[in-house]
């Protein structure tokens, strides 16, 4: 299983696919009873494997998503009171040691987010989420998730506007601006691939604000 906090689910980022499934394969590794990070090794070529890259040079394509993962930034907002702000990365560092291993040390930062779990925290199952092709299904299959099991799996429908997901997802006020730009390419993309691969999935309607779509 894959252990989050329902502030780290809500946080503002945006990673590529194969970077989302390498957070989740590392996160995968911690245990309940973890009081720090530990350095997570993990072999190149079965990561490789578990992400279907088939490349000669999956050594230098690791490296890049690496890199691209110690650069990107996560936000996480209001967590003590109006205003506050953590910016944050993902990792502290990756280093090859040898033997076809790499190891991996998560930012220290994520520690409240990961570790010592007690409350306002969901549990996602990694085989469900490495089956996905689409960034946007990995993102809305965990954000309903949360949402769902927070109302104590009692609750079905939630209400979001358009720039609350674009935020949670991590695209700009200005992309997809038109609304049936959004729902081609992030909305409709992700429920047709969780209905035919997930047994947790939506559907969705639009709602409007006077004349606008909202």
């Amino acid at each position: 299983p894959v252990v989050k906090s329902n502030a780290l689910i809500e946080a503002k980022y945006k990673l590529s696919l194969n970077e989302q499934k390498i957070m989740y394969i590392l996160i995968s590794q911690i245990k309940p009873d973890d009081e720090i990070f530990k350095i997570y090794s993990i072999k190149i070529k079965k990561l490789m494997d578990i992400l279907g890259i088939e490349n000669k040079t999956y050594y230098s394509v690791l490296r890049e998503l690496l890199r691209g993962l110690k650069k990107k930034e996560i936000i996480i907002e209001n967590l003590k009171f109006k205003g506050h702000f953590l910016d944050m990365n993902w990792l502290a560092s990756a280093e090859y040691v040898g033997d076809g291993v790499i190891e991996i040390e998560i930012s220290q930062k994520l520690k409240p987010y990961l570790l010592q779990l007690k409350t306002h925290f969901t549990v996602l199952e990694l085989d469900r989420i490495l089956k996905l092709k689409s960034v946007y299904s990995i993102r809305l299959y965990e954000i309903l998730f949360k949402e769902y099991c927070y109302y104590g799996k009692k609750r079905t429908i939630f209400i979001f506007s358009i720039r609350e997901l674009k935020s949670m997802l991590g695209l700009k006020e200005n992309q997809y601006s038109e609304v049936i730009t959004f729902k081609r390419k992030v909305l409709n993309v992700a429920e047709k691939e969780l209905k035919a691969k997930s047994d947790f999935y939506f559907e969705y309607k639009t709602i409007k604000t006077g004349r606008a779509i909202t």
